[in-house]
């Protein structure tokens, strides 16, 4: 079983566009995966977006045992975290994402990491 956060355009889940950026997305959608099936998929709002701090997400991610982000544009600091707490992350992916997860459970995914923006002049305050 594994669980996964992809950041979405919309609240229409697996109908949803991959968001362009973590951070900025206005939803998350959650899939969870059995065996090769999609068995569960929530849609949560990004509380987190204005004045963004990745804290709150790790919390949400955390309760809901998320072990994967797949995403678009994500930024370094944001990989670093869920990195170091055990969270793959899979950025530079685009399209729905419905088949961002098929492609991911085929094996067939393609990321990129040159997407990742380490600190271009946007610092994140940590507290």
């Amino acid at each position: 079983m594994i669980t996964i956060a992809v950041p979405s355009s919309d609240d229409q889940g697996l109908d949803s566009d991959v968001s362009g950026h973590f951070g900025r997305a206005p939803f998350f959608t959650v899939v969870k995966i059995e065996a090769g099936e999609i068995k569960e998929v929530k849609v949560l709002g990004n509380s987190a977006r204005e004045g963004f701090h990745h804290e709150d997400l790790f919390s949400l991610f955390g309760r809901e045992g998320v072990g994967l982000i797949i995403a678009g544009g994500i930024g370094g600091g944001a990989v670093a975290h869920f990195e170091e707490r055990g969270i793959e992350v899979l950025p530079g992916v685009s399209g729905r994402v419905g088949d961002a997860v098929l492609a991911y459970i085929k094996g067939g995914l393609n990321s990129n990491r040159s997407v990742i923006e380490w600190d271009k002049g946007h610092h994140h305050h940590h507290h």
